[in-house]
């Protein structure tokens, strides 16, 4: 079974966090394939995937709320992928960003920070684990109303 990835962007490191979230959501919409990349700073290099894994990438929008990409992982690269919208988010944080996911059937939204559906492999809700300095979680995500 493919595992799940959650991520927190933050200033500084990468492009402008809620820009790049709306640009990565932009670039799937306007693809044939509804695919899109978007890069980490963290490697997840212990990461296997399936056609069931998926993708949470959250930023801070205001207090307690949050902008939030959701995806299905194709896969990961460590390498900058020759893509021109890549290439221009990501080239100038080439040496910072570690892994570059190639990502499918994206949507965009905004919510409560609290209401980040699922948990940490460590057990923790979303919300409580992404406090402080984490910033990449594997995660676990809710299979519906009550879990």
């Amino acid at each position: 079974m493919g595992k799940h990835i959650a991520f927190k962007l933050t200033k500084g490191g990468g492009p402008e966090p809620q820009e790049e979230l709306r640009r990565v959501y932009e670039a799937a919409q306007s693809d044939c394939g509804d695919r899109a990349w978007i890069a980490t700073r963290k490697p997840g290099t212990g990461f296997t995937w399936d056609l069931d894994s998926r993708l949470l990438a959250f930023t801070e929008q205001s207090k307690g709320k949050v902008l939030v990409l959701t995806a299905r992982i194709e896969s990961r690269s460590p390498e900058l992928p020759d893509d021109a919208l890549a290439l221009d988010m990501y080239g100038e944080f080439r040496g910072e960003m570690r892994a570059y996911w190639r990502i499918r059937d994206v949507g965009l939204g905004s919510m409560a920070k609290r209401a980040l559906p699922g948990r940490t492999t460590c057990g923790k809700s979303v919300a409580d684990a992404f406090v402080g300095s984490l910033s990449f979680a594997y995660w676990l995500p809710s299979k519906g109303p009550g879990d």
